[in-house]
């Protein structure tokens, strides 16, 4: 909360959200602004007052500080962005390099930290982590309300890919209504839905919260025959995928993360039996033409004639005086064995 923050201290806002601008009034701290927008208001206000900001111009991350502004880096470069794709990482970057470089941070210090971090489950276990299994891209992510789930499809929406499928619960303890615009959201969205519940439902009933979300999918206009409902969390994900084909992209707003990991490695080794099992039919089916060619009696390799050395030659034309190995004599008619 702004009131928090101590004289000489930094309040960092968000200046593309009304609500957070309005807390400016609330602190005593110095204020430092960031926005998606070079555009924005209140950040150019900031620059022509001489204050810091950060904010996105085009592809360049720019900051400001004594009304002047510097390039940073390009937000496509940082591994957090995607490319430049996850916008709301983008912002999520912004943030934190206002609050780093307010706790005295240099410029250079900040651009290596930003692009050593990255969206792994080393580094951010469960924020947008990708995996590439078998021609499909699997995204896991925690979205549980319509604003972080939009700010993910905004980034998934840019990729390319065949079909989106989603695999996604609401938490019980949300309102009927906040419920279906989670449903709503993801309908809007994506071309089959997945519709499991988490293991704590919140005081609701079994399938009461998977209702919901299959209600506000529907009044999106996703087809009911592109609704599937599984309400375990690690069988649903497994359910996403046997659905999906290469080109797809499997999204996973995951409950628990263990189930995420339990999902991926039941996947890799499901891909490596049908590598296996791939394999031996190739060789059967080699076999099998093998089989077909002796059977029918085609020659599989054609010969080769090899000149005969000229002794050789002799003994073929029936010259057996000529040839001086003896047991090519005997073989041409001179002394039995």
């Amino acid at each position: 909360m702004p009131e928090t923050v101590l004289p000489g201290g930094a309040c960092i806002l968000n200046a593309d959200d009304e609500g957070c601008v309005a807390m400016a009034g609330y602190t005593e701290g110095r204020l430092v602004f960031f926005s998606l927008s070079a555009d924005n208001l209140i950040v150019q206000e900031a620059v022509r007052q001489g204050d810091e900001a950060w904010y996105l111009d085009g592809e360049w991350i720019m900051y400001a500080s004594d009304k002047s502004a510097v390039k940073f880096l390009k937000a496509a470069d940082i591994p957090v962005t995607i490319s430049g794709l996850a916008r709301h990482n983008i912002a999520n970057t912004l943030a934190a390099l206002a609050a780093g470089r307010s706790m005295g941070l240099g410029l250079d210090e900040l651009r290596e930290r930003v692009m050593t971090f990255l969206p792994s489950p080393e580094q951010s276990r469960g924020r947008f982590n990708r995996f590439e299994l078998g021609g499909r891209l699997l995204i896991a992510d925690y979205g549980h309300n319509p604003a972080g789930l939009r700010a993910v499809y905004e980034a998934v929406n840019a990729m390319p890919k065949n079909r989106l499928i989603t695999v996604a619960s609401a938490p019980g303890d949300r309102t009927d209504r906040a419920i279906r615009e989670l449903g709503q959201v993801i309908g809007e969205h994506t071309d089959l839905f997945i519709i499991k519940e988490d293991e704590d439902r919140r005081g609701r009933g079994v399938l009461e919260a998977a209702g919901l979300l299959r209600e506000g999918a529907l009044s999106a206009g996703l087809p009911a025959d592109r609704l599937i409902t599984v309400l375990d969390e690690s069988e649903s994900f497994l359910e996403g995928w046997k659905h999906s084909a290469p080109g797809d992209i499997l999204l996973m707003f995951y409950d628990s993360y263990d189930h995420v990991e339990q999902a991926i490695e039941e996947i890799g080794a499901l891909l490596e039996q049908e590598q296996l099992a791939g394999e031996r039919t190739g060789a059967a089916q080699a076999a099998e033409r093998l089989a077909e060619s002796l059977g029918s009696g085609r020659e599989l390799v054609q010969p080769v004639p090899v000149p005969l050395a000229p002794p050789l030659m002799e003994a073929a034309a029936g010259s057996p005086a000529s040839v001086s190995h003896p047991f090519l004599a005997r073989r041409s008619g001179g002394e039995g064995i």
